[in-house]
């Protein structure tokens, strides 16, 4: 059975993202349980320098397309940059909006986005990374290491979401949860703060949208975690299907 078909997943991404994942869990037969455990609001910014100074402009979200298109200026200069996206989700995102993606990695994560474009690109271009308060950084550090100039535009703000905490307690009480979902380290580290049984919890298997929250998760000393092959909420519950299966045979 190709399904998710009765299994409660407990969703813990922030209230847009979640109703995203919600919506295409519903579609596998299983029960979402929808916790943002974060928010995410864009935040008012301004950069160093003018936008056409930078030959790249690094996106490694949808969430920071967005609040970066906000600006009516610098969204019309991003036409005259050289675009970075680290995935496919933040590459459509952009694409939707009429911009061009000139560099993507082969794998979608930080990491293989330093080492590919380090190897690819010339060191001396100067490069702006559009990022949250608490981005991974992961490729700051390698662009340090790797003498390559950049600034740093922080166009979003994450924050826990103090109020779900009682009712991340209800839902364990009322349900048995068969999957934990985290698509951020920033995730984990909400939860962690939030239930005050960690070992009740640790059981349940965890899926990790990639190897960045993956590490967090390990960090956390979760014992049962799964990993998306692809880097997307899809790949998330492809993972969960094929999981799902191999405990029915």
């Amino acid at each position: 059975m190709n399904s998710l078909h009765g299994k409660n997943i407990l969703i813990t991404r922030d209230e847009q993202g979640a109703t995203i994942l919600a919506d295409l869990l519903r579609k596998t037969g299983a029960n979402p349980m929808e916790v943002p455990l974060l928010q995410i609001n864009c935040k008012r910014y301004e950069m160093k320098a003018a936008l056409t100074q930078y030959s790249w402009v690094f996106f490694t979200s949808q969430k920071g397309v967005a609040c970066f298109l906000q600006h009516e200026e610098y969204a019309e200069q991003l036409h005259k940059c050289n675009v970075a996206a680290v995935g496919e989700k933040t590459k459509a995102a952009l694409n939707n909006r009429g911009y061009k993606v000139d560099f993507m990695p082969s794998t979608y994560n930080a990491e293989t986005m330093a080492v590919q474009f380090l190897q690819r690109f010339n060191k001396k271009e100067r490069v702006l990374f559009v990022r949250g308060n608490l981005s991974s950084p992961v490729l700051l550090r390698a662009f340090d290491k790797g003498k390559m100039p950049y600034d740093v535009v922080e166009v979003y703000e994450t924050k826990q979401n103090d109020v779900m905490k009682r009712t991340l307690q209800e839902v364990s009480e009322t349900n048995e949860i068969d999957y934990i979902t985290f698509t951020s380290p920033s995730a984990i580290d909400a939860f962690l703060s939030m239930v005050p049984d960690f070992a009740k919890w640790q059981p349940i298997p965890i899926v990790c949208i990639g190897t960045t929250t993956e590490k967090k998760a390990i960090d956390a000393q979760f014992p049962n975690i799964l990993v998306a092959d692809v880097f997307t909420i899809e790949g998330m519950i492809e993972k969960m299907v094929q999981h799902n299966n191999r405990k029915d045979d």
